[in-house]
């Protein structure tokens, strides 16, 4: 079976590259002969054939219609042959996915992970473009419950499935035997979304019982405004001595920082165009026995089995986030039990799964 791929680029440095990479080599693995359309090439995956054609997916929202001229391009100058589907893995990239699918009469598939998925209703262009794409898609695939939902908000799409992320089988093969500290990390690019600001105010009720908690935040800085918040706050709360930022560091220190933390913290913050889809950071913890507390109001809450791998708290609440961290830093036996339950949860979302799963969906036979 023939998949044409869209996406931004394969690799590791964001979700889309992580989700595409994984997805794809999955395919592969199941015997589909697949093709990637893509932003930028990665020649580091020789194995997987790429086109470099496509604009920046974060560029794009300003110039639609050069979707229907790139359509155009890939078509005349197509060697793959006729695909049996198209699958967008990227949102942005959605017009260009329905128009190719127009060009080769064939059904396409949208992946939808989560802010990208409405950005495009604040504007009646996009709005239209978008939600015209949604319905005349084969299967709209969501991550989350809570990405559904959202979506659900703009249409009453009879197309929706959910499949959430898988999580790489290579992730627990990290694990080192280092000795824990009395810390906690968070991941992911620093803005406001994420919700750092809230972890540092817990962090601060925290070390009132526990003054040795340090607070590992690792995160390439694009918010220049919202980094210097996160400065004020730990000079105002005098946390110094507490709080460590890595930037974007590679996975090598991502791995080690994690496996010396005992709890995995992000706190996301929801608002009409912006939210977590998933929390696909939460399992990969997970995989390495850390307990996670995140937020609900967010696709976290498909990630996170309140009181089984971690804990849910209510959106901007620094003191639940707190009562948590202490309760699990405390209990010793409570800690080893959720530690032991969070490898156990992970095993569902295996990217073995995961693969099956979107392949049931294709439903297209040879």
């Amino acid at each position: 079976m023939k998949a044409l791929i869209i996406t931004n680029s394969l690799g590791e440095r964001s979700g889309w590259e992580r989700y595409s990479l994984d997805m794809v080599n999955g395919l592969i693995q199941n015997g589909f002969d697949v093709l990637v359309i893509c932003h930028k090439k990665n020649d580091s995956y020789k194995n997987i054939k790429q086109i470099e054609l496509l604009p920046d997916p974060l560029r794009l929202r300003k110039n639609q219609f050069t979707a229907l001229w790139d359509a155009i391009r890939f078509f005349l100058k197509n060697d793959f042959g006729k695909p049996n589907l198209i699958h967008c893995f990227v949102e942005p990239y959605l017009f260009f996915t329905f128009i190719l699918s127009l060009f080769f009469k064939v059904p396409y598939f949208l992946t939808i992970h989560g802010s990208y998925g409405v950005k495009g209703f604040d504007c009646i262009i996009y709005k239209t473009i978008q939600i015209f794409s949604y319905i005349k898609a084969k299967k709209i695939i969501c991550i989350s419950n809570y990405t559904k939902n959202r979506i659900l908000e703009y249409g009453n799409f009879e197309n929706i499935v959910i499949i959430p992320n898988g999580v790489s089988d290579k992730i627990s093969s990290f694990t080192t035997s280092v000795e824990k500290e009395n810390s906690i990390i968070g991941i992911g690019v620093l803005k406001n979304r994420k919700g750092f600001h809230i972890t540092l105010n817990a962090l601060a009720l925290v070390r009132e019982n526990i003054p040795d908690i340090k607070y590992y935040i690792v995160g390439i800085q694009r918010d220049k405004k919202y980094f210097e918040l996160l400065e004020k706050i730990v000079k105002e709360k005098r946390l110094e001595e507490n709080v460590f930022f890595y930037g974007n560091a590679d996975d090598s220190k991502k791995f080690e920082l994690l496996n010396k933390s005992k709890i995995f913290v992000l706190n996301p913050v929801s608002n009409e165009f912006n939210f977590e889809g998933f929390g696909l950071v939460y399992l990969e913890a997970n995989a390495l026995g850390l307990p996670v507390i995140g937020s609900y109001g967010n696709g976290g809450e498909d990630a996170i089995k309140d009181g089984y791998n971690g804990f849910l708290v209510h959106n901007e609440n620094p003191e639940e986030s707190a009562e948590k961290i202490k309760i699990l830093l405390e209990d010793d036996a409570l800690y080893v039990k959720m530690s032991d339950n969070a490898r156990e949860w992970v095993k569902d979302f295996s990217w073995d799964k995961i693969s099956q799963k979107y392949i049931s969906v294709y439903e297209i036979q040879e």
